[in-house]
C-alpha cells in the first residue's frame, strides 16, 4: 500500500550515491538501490580486538563495520539497518554497553554476526561481506545474503537494555576527510562515481522525492 505523502521529511547530512540515477541518505538515511557489491580493496585488520569494531568504507565509498569475535573470525557488515521504509536505508551504530548493533531511527538491534536479534520492523539481519584474512590485512569478496529473519545468532546474545543513548559511547561512520556538498544541482553537473557527501533535506510530496539544499528548493534533484 502507498505510504502517504509528507514534506520536510530529512535534514540533515546526505550521502548520495550517483545521485541522478540511484539514491541518497539523509541524516543516518539512505535512498539506494541493493547494499551490497562485490568489492575488490583490502581492510586493515591491525589492533582489531573482539567485540571492538571499525567503521570502514568499501572501495566504491560503501560504509560498513568490520568487527573480530572471540572464537578468532571477522565479519565485515553494512553500516545499513535492514529496514528501509520508502526505499531509504537507515545507518546502524555499534553500542558498546549492550554489545550490538542498534538502528537508532527504528530500535531495531541486530548481533555481533549480523543476525537480527530483536526490536523494530527490520525483516532480515544485517548485509555482510566474506573476508579472506591474512595476518593483519582481509580481503574482500562477495556479497552475502542477510541473515533471515528468525535466523539463530552465534555469540553473547546482547542485553535488552541498556541502549546506547545521550552521551553513551557508540562506534559509527564518521566520514572523516570527505568532502561536503551544500547544491543538489552542483553535485549532479559534476556527475560524481560512487558516494559523496552533502548537507541537504528530503521532500517527498506526490510521486516522487526531491533533495533539495537547505536554502530551499529552488536548488534541487529529484531522485528516482
Amino acid at each position: 500500500m502507498r505510504e502517504r505523502p509528507s514534506a520536510g521529511v530529512l535534514v540533515g547530512m546526505v550521502l548520495a550515491f550517483g545521485l541522478a540515477v540511484a539514491g541518497l541518505v539523509a541524516a543516518a538515511i539512505v535512498l539506494r538501490g541493493d547494499s551490497g557489491e562485490t568489492a575488490t580493496d583490502t581492510i586493515d585488520l591491525t589492533g582489531l580486538q573482539p567485540l571492538a569494531p571499525r567503521a570502514v568504507y568499501l572501495a566504491d565509498g560503501t560504509p560498513a563495520f568490520v568487527i573480530a569475535h572471540a572464537d578468532g573470525t571477522v565479519s565485515l557488515l553494512s553500516a545499513f539497518d535492514a529496514h528501509r521504509p520508502n526505499g531509504f536505508g537507515q545507518m546502524v551504530w555499534w553500542c558498546p554497553r549492550a554489545e550490538a548493533f542498534d538502528g537508532p531511527q527504528t530500535g531495531t538491534r541486530y548481533g555481533e554476526y549480523g543476525a537480527r536479534v530483536g526490536g523494530g520492523p527490520a525483516p532480515s539481519g544485517l548485509a555482510s561481506w566474506t573476508l579472506i584474512v591474512d595476518g593483519n590485512k582481509a580481503g574482500v569478496g562477495e556479497a552475502l545474503a542477510p541473515p533471515a529473519f528468525g535466523a539463530p545468532f552465534m555469540g553473547s546474545p546482547p542485553e535488552e537494555e541498556p541502549g546506547c543513548l545521550g552521551q553513551d559511547p557508540i562506534v559509527l561512520s564518521t566520514f572523516e576527510g570527505w568532502k561536503i556538498w551544500d547544491s543538489p544541482t552542483a553535485l549532479v553537473r559534476a556527475a560524481t562515481s560512487g558516494w559523496a557527501l552533502i548537507t541537504g533535506q528530503v521532500i517527498q510530496a506526490a510521486d516522487e522525492m526531491q533533495l533539495c539544499a537547505l536554502t530551499g528548493c529552488t536548488d534541487a534533484a529529484t531522485t528516482p
